[in-house]
């Protein structure tokens, strides 16, 4: 199974590559620090805010997903650090220190993928300015093909386009909770 379609290199405007990266790890099996979107525009508010949470969590449970059916392990700290009881990102404080405490944990991770199906935002950014800080490796990729534009794109609409490249193998909605 291919990682999708990856990048390697400068991530604006890097050479494909089709399958994972082929990396020299302290462990047996590499780890992985994975950034994508995770919150809404400050402009949304409400329903629409709860749906563009949701959209971008279900998509880095995606990239989650490929990372793991490649033998990696991984990191993506705005899905850990944002767990209910655990830190608020509508909090500015606790924000800053899920940013912080992730990047800090990035730092054992051999590679950074970023997935931009949905966009860059700014945590993805500072994610790529510390990897590039610390010498880390940095992969994009797309789960669908780059010509799709799909940084507006609905839950629904993802869930569909995920069932339709095989992302989805059970043809239903993902498990409760996706």
């Amino acid at each position: 199974m291919s990682i999708g379609y990856l990048f390697k290199g400068d991530l604006g405007s890097g050479v494909v590559v089709i399958g994972a990266p082929d990396l020299e790890s302290t462990y047996e099996t590499p780890l992985c620090a994975i950034e994508s979107p995770y919150g809404a525009p400050k402009g949304l508010t409400g329903k629409a805010r709860a749906a563009r949470f949701r959209r971008n969590i279900f998509y880095a449970r995606l990239l989650v997903n490929r990372v793991i059916h490649e033998g990696h392990a991984w990191l993506a700290s705005h899905l850990q650090y944002t767990q209910p009881r655990v830190l608020d990102d509508d909090d500015p404080g606790d924000r800053e220190l899920g940013i912080r405490l992730g990047l800090a944990a990035n730092e054992r991770a051999d590679y950074s993928l970023f997935g931009t199906d949905l966009g860059w935002s700014t945590g993805m950014r500072y994610g790529l300015a510390h990897a590039r800080e610390h010498g880390r490796p940095t992969y994009r990729i797309n789960l669908f093909s780059p010509d799709l534009d799909l940084e507006d794109a609905t839950y629904e609409e993802l869930v569909e386009l995920a069932k339709d490249y095989g992302l989805i193998t059970n043809q239903r909605d993902p498990r409760p909770g996706w």
